[in-house]
């Protein structure tokens, strides 16, 4: 039998060994004193599992807001690298744009011959492909970020849900027949508000959503070929590298 619980406020107002210890004065036609004694012994077992479940439940909600806590931080440094990616390859598109205009200038100065303005024309044309192409790619980039920032903040929003619930209540009320605890709103809690611990889930992140960002551009002379970009970034999907990777836990309510 557990004893000793110094619970402050309203209520636990007595400690099952002031239960135990509790004595009544003696008249006549009073209670059966072995009657009395059993039922007490009784209550002081029920009420001790009881503040037992109690401390249980704190303890665990105490976890699961350290584990909010920790998913608050890692979202800061998640979204720092998104802003970090978008930084990137918004460089890369104005470095593209610039290196355009550059060749345009040096083109109408170098440039005097029709043979020479052909292959300075047909040099600009594979340029103005690759500016398509990496606009294309940025395109992508842009809509996996954004894609990856939602999934993220929706997994912190169903985290912040499980520390508000009150399933623990609702249990508390059933085992000891209880109606009076109700949900905040001023609702009675229902049974089908109940949080199963095995029914949520937070599944693991796609590694390649948090891939990092590799262009591999080859510039070659002016005069021999036009700009290449590496063709293994613009195919179907993005590309993947060995970089960072964000993984969640596949089971955060066992840590």
């Amino acid at each position: 039998m557990s004893s000793g619980y110094q619970r402050k406020g309203d209520f636990v107002t007595v400690t099952p060994i002031e239960i135990h210890d509790k004595e009544f004065k003696r008249k006549m036609h009073g209670y059966d004193q072995k009657d009395v004694d059993t039922f007490l012994d009784d209550v002081i077992v029920s009420y001790s599992d009881a503040l037992d479940r109690i401390v249980e439940l704190e303890d665990t909600q105490a976890k699961m807001q350290e584990q909010i806590d920790e998913y608050d931080s890692l979202k800061e440094k998640i979204n720092e690298s998104i802003i970090m990616a978008q930084k990137a390859a918004d460089k890369i598109r104005e470095d593209a744009r610039a290196e355009a205009d550059k060749m345009l200038d040096e083109a109408n100065v170098t440039y005097k011959t029709e043979h020479e303005l052909a292959e300075y024309t047909a040099q600009l044309a594979e340029l103005k492909k690759s500016v398509t192409e990496l606009q294309v790619y940025y395109e992508r980039l842009k809509a996996r970020v954004g894609k990856f920032r939602s999934k993220t903040q929706s997994l912190l929003r169903e985290e912040a849900n499980h520390l508000d619930d009150e399933g623990w209540q609702l249990w508390l009320d059933r085992y000891y027949d209880a109606n009076d605890f109700y949900a905040d709103n001023g609702d009675a809690v229902e049974p089908g508000q109940m949080l199963n611990n095995d029914s949520e889930r937070i599944e693991p992140l796609d590694s390649s959503t948090t891939s990092d960002v590799e262009f591999n551009h080859e510039v070659v002379n002016q005069n021999e070929h036009p700009v290449q970009v590496d063709p293994t970034m613009l195919d179907d999907g993005l590309p993947n590298s060995a970089g960072p990777v964000i993984v969640f836990p596949d089971d955060y309510k066992n840590h």
